[in-house]
């Protein structure tokens, strides 16, 4: 028993150092959940762009993490948008604008409404992905109203793929 107990304390100790180096994760992804995880304890994070959320949680599930609309339409539940509808094809920043039409999850979006949704779901931290499978990094709306509004958006970390922000309330 006590090897399982120091097994533990190990994985928990090293979980995401190892993200870090092993993860097939892009590397700038690791590095923003890595600083999450040293630097966040019990916060709630909003997360944009890719629904990998599950580092998010940090070690030991010490954190939340949600996605928060940018309409109104909060919580966002897929069932709720029956006539969503989108095309896959090779270029993934056409699938995202189409996300932002009428009928889809993120239709309308508007930056006061995100605000309220934001503040509503006592937010602490922004955790802004660049979309996947672009040539070049692309990033959600959210990331151009967090920059255009830096009293309210103190960035913490960041790299070519990856903006975190603190939440000034």
């Amino acid at each position: 028993m006590l090897g399982v107990h120091l097994l533990s304390k190990d994985y928990d100790r090293e979980e995401f150092r190892r993200y870090l180096e092993k993860s097939p994760f892009p590397k700038e992804e690791r590095e923003g959940w890595f600083w999450l995880d040293k630097n966040t304890h019990g916060v709630k994070i909003a997360y944009t762009g890719s629904p990998d959320i599950l580092p998010l949680y940090g070690t030991n599930f010490k954190n939340r993490a949600i996605y928060v609309s940018v309409n109104k339409v909060q919580p966002v539940k897929l069932h709720l948008f029956p006539d969503a509808r989108y095309i896959w094809r090779g270029d993934f920043v056409e699938l995202h604008n189409d996300l932002e039409k009428d009928g889809n999850y993120r239709q309308g979006p508007d930056y006061f409404t995100w605000q309220e949704n934001l503040k509503k779901e006592n937010i602490d931290y922004l955790f802004i992905y660049a979309y996947h499978q672009v040539k070049h990094p692309v990033f959600p709306v959210e990331y151009k109203w967090a920059t255009e509004h830096p009293d309210i958006f103190q960035e913490s970390f960041s790299n070519n793929r990856i903006h975190i922000y603190k939440i000034i309330r």
